[in-house]
C-alpha cells in the first residue's frame, strides 16, 4: 500500500551575485518582470533583493519529481522477518522541504533502538510501528505546504486551513521573534512534530508579533498577509 501526493515542480536558474550592493537595480537580469513582481510582493524582501542583483547564466529548468510517495508498510498484516525498510525506500518527499536525511537520520536512530531492544527478530513490524509517528508528522508537513500552490490537487478542508492559517503567520512573525523562528526550526528539521506550532504559548507570541509590527513598521515593512499570486 502507499499513499501519493502531487507536488509541483520547482523551476530553478543558475545565478551569480552581480554586485555586492544591497540595492535594488532598476531592471531585473535573472527574472522575468511577472516573477519579479512576485518575489517582491513577499512579506519579506530579502529573497528579491538577492536575486534582483544576480546575473542569469543559464535557462531555468524544472526539477523532475512528480509526487510525494509513502509506502504504507506499516499497515501490512504480514512483514518478512529480520528486514526493515527506511529512507527513500520507505518515504520520499518534496526536496524542496530538505526533510530526506533529517527523516532517514530519525530513521535510523528508531532502528538502533528497536535492535538493540528486541534483537533483529521482527525488525519490521517494530520499526514501522516506532516511526509511524514520525511519517505521519513529517508527510502532514509536506502534503500541507505543498498545497499552498494553488494548481496542487488535494482536500483543502478546515483543519488545514486552519493549520496553514497559524503556521504562516508564526512563520512571518519569526521573522521578527526568535522563539518562533527556533519552533518553526524545530519542525522543519524534525526535531519537533508540526503540531507543536499551535502551543497556546507560541500562538499567544505571534499574536503580539503580528501587533508589534503592524504599530511600529511602515507600509513598506509590514507583515503582508494577503496571498501573492504569480500569475495575476
Amino acid at each position: 500500500m502507499r499513499a501519493r501526493s502531487h507536488a509541483r515542480p520547482h523551476t530553478a536558474a543558475t545565478c551569480q551575485s552581480a554586485s555586492g550592493s544591497s540595492a535594488v537595480p532598476s531592471g531585473c537580469r535573472c527574472l522575468t518582470a511577472k516573477a519579479a513582481a512576485y518575489a517582491r510582493s513577499l512579506w519579506a524582501s530579502d529573497i528579491y533583493h538577492l536575486i534582483s542583483a544576480a546575473e542569469r547564466l543559464g535557462d531555468a529548468v524544472t526539477g523532475a519529481f512528480p509526487a510525494n510517495l509513502r509506502h504504507r508498510y506499516d499497515l501490512m498484516a504480514r512483514f518478512p522477518d529480520r528486514l526493515a525498510v527506511l529512507g527513500d525506500a520507505l518515504f520520499v518527499t518534496n526536496p524542496h522541504f530538505a526533510r530526506g536525511m533529517n527523516v532517514a537520520a530519525r530513521e535510523a536512530l528508531e532502528l538502533r533502538r528497536a535492535l538493540e531492544r528486541h534483537g533483529p527478530e521482527r525488525t519490521g513490524s517494530r520499526f514501522f510501528r516506532a516511526t509511524r509517528p514520525l511519517t505521519d508528522a513529517s508527510w502532514t508537513f509536506v502534503t500541507n505546504n505543498d498545497l499552498l500552490q494553488p494548481d496542487v490537487e488535494g482536500p483543502r478542508n478546515l483543519k488545514w486551513r486552519l493549520t496553514t492559517a497559524c503556521s504562516t503567520r508564526l512563520t512571518k512573525s519569526g521573522h521578527r521573534d526568535p522563539v518562533l523562528a527556533r519552533a518553526f526550526m524545530d519542525v522543519f528539521g524534525v526535531r519537533s512534530p508540526p503540531t507543536s506550532l499551535l502551543r497556546p504559548d507560541l500562538l499567544l507570541r505571534t499574536l503580539l508579533a503580528i501587533r508589534a509590527a503592524r504599530r511600529t513598521a511602515s507600509p513598506k515593512t509590514a507583515f503582508r498577509f494577503e496571498r501573492s499570486n504569480p500569475s495575476e
